[in-house]
């Protein structure tokens, strides 16, 4: 079996699976989901285009809450890119401005319009957002790369690094480097030199291959991965020599062709991808030394999925939206396997069960304090426990509130 995740995640199951999935219908998604490292829920664009907020609350429920609503109901069109902390979602607006949700102090989203500014800063892309949260690279409508950063007062720059990009790139986990795939289909990358200016290299020209995807770079930057022109997943590092080289990890796993682009997990071991037959595929470097692929959606119930998928960075699972728009979450569970939940059935389920009381604190109806709990479940609700036992299950508060 694939390498054992280090958390698990239980859930209690809807009470009518039926129904909720019914309702689902209304709370089904567009885009691909973007988690936060430190796990505050999956920001994700809504098949309405609003931008919404699934979480995992107190009572071992999906809930899900829309941002878009609460800022005065602009609808987004692109896919979001999440702070750290999860208090920051950039996303692309309908009208190709770039904007900035905030979770503020009041716990209340706001939201920021960046492209707001002289010159021509409207987006055509999905952006990227640095390690640090000070600097934002994306598509412009002119596919030049806009480079959107805090300066020294914390005030919002922006400036053209030129050059025709297409898709969203990618950053390294310094920030010094951004990987993007170029116009002629080369995979490039810019990055700061000594005189902290930006120049650009051609890495296809010095490692060979034409990519048609999206790059992803792990966390503690472990080479790079990118779908190929020939839709196979490639990896491209530096070397011991201090040249770019590139393995083909479909060739070697097997011939697997994909479909979509890669999303490695935070050690860069692991490569999560949507296979060309729309099946969840876990790529991974096994104990061998050598890459090899297993089939995620088979080994968990068989369901195809449309889109993208995005690693919790706890490595809790695996986050994408499936072949009928729902959000799904596939995990690996206490007994060795790989398992589904529906989290659009499941937060419909919840919000349909919802009554709230006549008077409530303000702060409740825009965002409650988002918490997490990890519970072990058999296929039912768990028995009461006594005060002595409840330590384990402690609630954990997300918003640092």
């Amino acid at each position: 079996m694939p390498p054992s995740t280090t958390r698990f995640r239980f859930y209690f199951a809807p009470e009518d699976e039926l129904e909720a999935a019914e309702v689902a219908r209304g709370w089904a998604v567009a885009g691909e989901p973007a988690l936060s490292r430190h796990q505050r829920g999956i920001f994700v664009r809504r098949a309405d285009n609003h931008l919404v907020h699934f979480f995992f609350n107190g009572a071992g429920e999906w809930e899900q809450w829309d941002i878009t609503q609460q800022c005065g109901g602009m609808t987004i069109s692109g896919d979001p890119v999440v702070s750290a902390n999860g208090h920051q979602v950039y996303v692309r607006r309908a009208d190709n401005h770039l904007l900035l949700f905030t979770f503020n102090a009041q716990h209340r989203w706001e939201q920021e319009d960046l492209s707001e500014r002289p010159g021509n800063w409207l987006v055509n892309g999905d952006p990227a957002l640095s390690p640090d949260g000070r600097s934002i690279f994306v598509r412009r409508a002119d596919n030049h790369l806009a480079h959107f950063f805090l300066d020294d007062d914390d005030v919002w720059r922006a400036t053209d690094l030129g050059g025709w990009v297409v898709g969203r790139p990618s950053i390294s986990p310094d920030g010094r480097v951004v990987y993007l795939r170029r116009a002629d289909n080369h995979f490039a990358q810019l990055f700061l030199d000594d005189n902290e200016e930006w120049v650009q290299s051609d890495i296809s020209e010095q490692a060979g291959g034409w990519v048609i995807g999206r790059p992803a770079s792990s966390p503690v930057g472990r080479g790079v991965f990118v779908r190929q022109a020939d839709n196979h997943l490639v990896h491209y590092y530096f070397n011991a020599d201090r040249e770019w080289e590139h393995w083909d990890l479909s060739e070697l796993a097997g011939g697997w062709a994909i479909a979509g682009d890669p999303a490695p997990s935070h050690d860069g071991a692991s490569v999560y991808v949507r296979r060309a037959d729309n099946h969840l595929a876990h790529f991974f470097f096994n104990a061998d030394h050598e890459w090899e692929h297993w089939d995620v959606s088979e080994l968990a119930g068989g369901w195809a999925i449309g889109g993208d998928p995005a690693v919790a960075h706890d490595g809790s699972g695996v986050f994408a939206r499936r072949a009928d728009n729902h959000l799904a979450h596939f995990f690996f569970n206490a007994e060795g396997e790989w398992e589904q939940w529906d989290v659009s059935a499941q937060a419909a389920a919840w919000a349909s069960n919802r009554r709230p009381a006549t008077a409530l604190d303000g702060r409740v109806l825009v965002a409650p304090p988002l918490r997490k709990i990890e519970r072990r479940l058999a296929g039912r609700r768990p028995e009461k426990v006594s005060k002595q036992q409840t330590s384990e299950f402690d609630w954990k508060y997300l918003m640092g509130h």
